[in-house]
């Protein structure tokens, strides 16, 4: 069912859910919206699942530390987490009010 939308509210409470709905109105791709949504929660888990209002450049850039050095992860890997994370420090400024 991986091909399959997660349904949204009209009006999303959780950040996941906001995540999605923001992507899907600006006309990105399912497959954008599976990898980033993927690596925000990645990013969530990572720092003991804080909302992502209380992270900043630091929290980013000791997640990508955490990809490149302790997971070994292949550089294609680290580059779509860094756009992922790119999309997410994007949208820090949208979800900011």
């Amino acid at each position: 069912m991986d091909d399959v939308r997660h349904h949204i509210p009209v009006r999303p409470a959780r950040f996941i859910d906001q995540l999605r709905h923001h992507i899907r109105s600006v006309g990105l791709s399912y497959r954008t919206e599976q990898t980033y949504v993927y690596w925000v929660k990645h990013f969530i888990y990572f720092h003991n699942k804080q909302h992502p209002k209380d992270l900043g450049a630091r929290h980013i850039e000791a997640f990508l530390n955490h990809l490149a050095i302790n997971r070994h992860c292949a550089v294609a890997t680290q580059k779509v987490a860094l756009n992922a994370l790119n999309a997410l420090t994007y949208l820090y400024r949208r979800f900011s009010d």
